[in-house]
């Protein structure tokens, strides 16, 4: 799938570098390229996976703990958590 970012009338390259790269990284094709260079185990998958989980538990438990943290985020925490 082509990616495509079309400039308005006051983009310069520099900000239209920056549309690209934000546009690639949050379709995660780079990651995918990077994560498929090599085989992993399904067991290291796992474990990384986990790993990441047990981090962002940690972060949503003391995100929890301090006032005003907007509730938005602490569902997308949830919500990643629960994606993985």
């Amino acid at each position: 799938m082509p990616v495509i970012i079309k400039s308005k009338k006051n983009d310069n390259a520099g900000s239209l570098i920056r549309k690209f790269k934000k546009t690639i990284s949050a379709m995660e094709i780079v990651q995918n390229a990077r994560d498929r260079r090599y085989h992993k185990k399904p067991s290291t998958l796992k474990a990384e996976r986990n790993s990441e989980k047990r981090h962002l538990r940690k972060k949503l438990k003391s995100l929890k703990k301090m006032k005003n943290v907007p509730a938005r985020s602490l569902e997308s925490l949830r919500e990643k958590i629960n994606g993985l």
